[in-house]
């Protein structure tokens, strides 16, 4: 009996835990949010040019040889896949992630970017 009450008071402490992490991180989240284009507007227009440019296809390149060589290893094609997604999602990525954060229109820059993948 004793031990079945510790059980529960430690889950409660650590659900309250939890529970005060969780709102801790919805609040630094909430002021996080606010501006910064200034700063690394820049930069977020140079890592998604890094990405669908030549770095992101040699990178797309490399994913796709290594799913291949693991894919020959383990006579398994589940590694050529992981590579191909790789390759889409760091192409595709990029321009659904600025659709999504970016004030206003969201939606119509999401859509075009998702509708276009090869699997539509």
């Amino acid at each position: 009996m004793n031990l079945t009450l510790k059980t529960q008071n430690k889950r409660s402490v650590m659900a309250l835990g939890l529970a005060a992490v969780t709102v801790a991180a919805l609040g630094v989240a909430a002021v996080a949010g606010g501006g910064g284009s200034q700063q690394f507007g820049g930069l977020a227009n140079q890592l998604q040019s890094w990405a669908q440019g030549s770095l992101g296809i040699v990178i797309a390149i490399a994913a796709l040889l290594v799913g291949l060589s693991i894919g020959v290893v383990k006579q398994s094609l589940m590694a050529v896949v992981t590579g191909i997604g790789i390759a889409i999602a760091l192409y595709y990525g990029p321009t659904v992630i600025m659709g999504v954060l970016n004030a206003g229109g969201a939606f119509h820059s999401v859509v075009p970017a998702v509708a276009s993948l090869p699997i539509f």
